[in-house]
């Protein structure tokens, strides 16, 4: 229903929902708290629409183009070299290159419009990433000289480099989250008494209740700690949370041109 949505340009809503859906289990940050063998099952199964991922591009809400970008730069990143390499000529027989090269070059200034540009230039990074057919594209739209840029082991200056728009840290959510919840170790330990001794106290009335014939508890008996005792006098498991996990980011296909310096002479006046 998604892909038919997609195809017909109809369904908005849906289409939003789904990506959002797909943003939040593929894409990083938020694909890191996602099980291995869940992410790279579903990855799979995105990378297989192929060619319908590159019609959201064409949708006016910018939302969907951010979700969709966002996708895409999960499965050239992740994926197998055979997905990202697919993905690359799709780029091209899609003209999403070109229209992402505007992004990057000429958007505004704002929140929206600085997420967009950095998605654009980070995904034709991954879309020109060994790909001779991006490079003499490129060759063909811009100076020979601004593209030698690309090339160079010139630094941007640091007031001019542009910092991230970063989303989340999942990372330092983890830590703060941890550091919230610990609790003050004497007081643990004194619990961790007070439990043990609960313990062995039950354990001996109940030892001292089946020799005498008393083990006779009524309906609905419960132990001091709320729950009924089972059969046998075991105590019930504790199951302690787990602990977070995150999964490992894939970075197979990493661009190596030195874009940052690109951009930056791009924006500057060359005239003489």
């Amino acid at each position: 229903m998604w892909i038919r949505h997609v195809t017909l340009g109809t369904g908005a809503l849906v289409v939003s929902a789904m990506l959002d859906f797909l943003t939040f289990a593929l894409c990083v940050p938020y694909s890191e708290t996602t099980e291995s063998k869940h992410f790279d099952a579903l990855l799979t199964l995105v990378a297989q629409r192929g060619r319908p991922l590159f019609q959201h591009f064409q949708h006016p809400s910018l939302s969907i183009i951010k979700g969709a970008g966002l996708i895409m730069r999960a499965l050239i990143e992740e994926g197998e070299a055979d997905v990202s390499g697919r993905l690359q000529h799709l780029a091209l027989c899609e003209a999403a290159l070109p229209r992402h090269l505007l992004s990057a070059l000429y958007s505004g200034g704002d929140r929206t419009d600085t997420m967009h540009r950095q998605l654009s230039r980070h995904l034709i990074g991954l879309w020109v990433t060994d790909n001779e057919a991006a490079h003499s594209l490129l060759s063909r739209m811009l100076p020979l000289g601004l593209l030698q840029f690309l090339e160079s082991e010139e630094e941007v200056p640091p007031d001019a480099v542009e910092q991230d728009v970063e989303l989340r840290d999942n990372l330092k959510l983890a830590q703060d989250h941890a550091s919230r919840n610990q609790r003050n170790p004497h007081l643990v330990k004194i619990e961790r008494h007070m439990k043990t001794l609960e313990k062995n106290i039950e354990h001996a009335l109940q030892h001292w209740s089946t020799s005498l014939g008393l083990d006779q508890r009524p309906p609905g008996y419960k132990t001091s700690t709320g729950t009924a005792p089972p059969a046998g006098g075991t105590q019930p498991i504790n199951h302690k949370e787990r602990p977070i996990v995150l999964r490992k980011r894939r970075e197979r296909v990493k661009p190596s041109a030195n874009s940052k310096l690109f951009y930056y002479k791009f924006s500057q006046n060359h005239s003489l």
